[in-house]
């Protein structure tokens, strides 16, 4: 049994040894990882793909097709909805990409939630907000759906604008409680003796 069991993990580890060593796999195995990379960073940097950049305030609007004065009154909107709020810190700088296209948001989302009206990912270090095909002089943001198929564009970003500034919120939080612990500790720290 014993003589068994050694020859099937000896056989495994000759498997797993040329597998590693086959040129087909280290190929594809590289191309995934490149490939995830890049993902990553398209999501991190997403401005190649929007052509159109309008600044207002603490916010930057990209979108695909030129803005027009429409987006000003947009984003007053949602200013004003998130001055209501207790969170609320001008320090965000939200980036909001209009993607006006719901493949392009669908790509964005990694097709999870790809049916939403917006989203940010509140993972990665950034502050972008993805919003779906949406119609910014009628304030209007659509998804494809029977039921329930379009919400108004300043309610949405300002919804995903609140998710950043909770982030931020907490991640302010946590640096305070880890700034206090650590002095917590070094007072309590023995006095080290010198010699003579």
């Amino acid at each position: 049994m014993n003589t068994a069991l050694s020859s099937a993990f000896d056989a495994y580890r000759r498997y797993r040894a040329a597998k590693a060593k086959s040129k087909l796999y280290r190929t594809s195995r590289y191309f995934f990882y490149s490939l995830t990379a890049a993902y990553l960073l398209l999501l991190c940097f997403p401005q190649v793909l929007f052509a159109h950049q309008v600044t207002y305030k603490n916010f930057t609007v990209y979108s695909r097709q030129p803005l027009d004065q429409s987006v000003y009154v947009m984003l007053d909107k949602v200013e004003a909805r998130l001055a209501t709020s207790e969170v609320n810190n001008t320090q965000v700088k939200p980036k909001i990409f209009l993607t006006n296209s719901q493949r392009l948001y669908s790509a964005l989302s990694l097709y999870l939630g790809a049916n939403s009206f917006g989203k940010g990912f509140g993972i990665l270090p950034t502050n972008n907000i993805f919003i779906n095909d949406a119609d910014v002089a009628k304030d209007l943001v659509f998804r494809k759906a029977p039921l329930f198929n379009q919400r108004s564009l300043s309610e949405v970003v300002a919804h995903e604008v609140t998710h950043l500034l909770v982030r931020e919120k907490f991640q302010d939080q946590l640096e305070a409680i880890s700034k206090e612990l650590e002095a917590a500790r070094n007072s309590q720290k023995p006095a080290t003796a010198t010699g003579p």
